[in-house]
């Protein structure tokens, strides 16, 4: 069973609201509108189309951002495992599980690792941590 649009839509106004209720407990009001953060898919084509999408990835790697958090700057996501650039990876093509990098106006970015659930289908997050240096 994967993500729903509606659920999708849904998570995506959940993070409307955590945006805009971290905002609001910044230092001082703005007269300048927060940008959305801009969010960067993966353009890999699978044949079949794959399992975990962009969006789905997204979606439920929201549920691992700390409560509080400094306002995302960007959103990036890729299939597979992230490899760090100075690091040689073997490259696995795989379409049931990827990884998101949250970037923030300050601190270290977030890696999260999320897959599909084999019993319920559903895209899940794995783990998180900081983004190793160099990332």
């Amino acid at each position: 069973m994967a993500v729903t649009r509606t659920e999708l839509a849904w998570r995506a106004g959940l993070l409307a609201v955590a945006l805009a209720t971290v905002a609001a407990c910044g230092p001082a009001p703005s007269t300048v509108p927060l940008a959305t953060p801009e969010v960067s898919c993966s353009d890999t084509r699978f044949d079949p189309p794959p399992v975990l999408t962009c969006g789905a990835a997204v979606a439920v790697a929201t549920t691992a951002l700390p409560f509080l958090h400094p306002r995302i700057v960007s959103i990036e996501f890729a299939w597979g495992g992230w490899c760090p650039p100075w690091a040689r990876c073997a490259l696995i093509r795989t379409t049931d599980r990827g990884y998101v990098i949250f970037r923030f106006v300050s601190g270290d970015p977030l890696l999260v690792n999320v897959a599909i659930d084999e019993m319920t289908g559903a895209a899940t997050v794995t783990d998180s941590e900081p983004l190793p240096s160099g990332g």
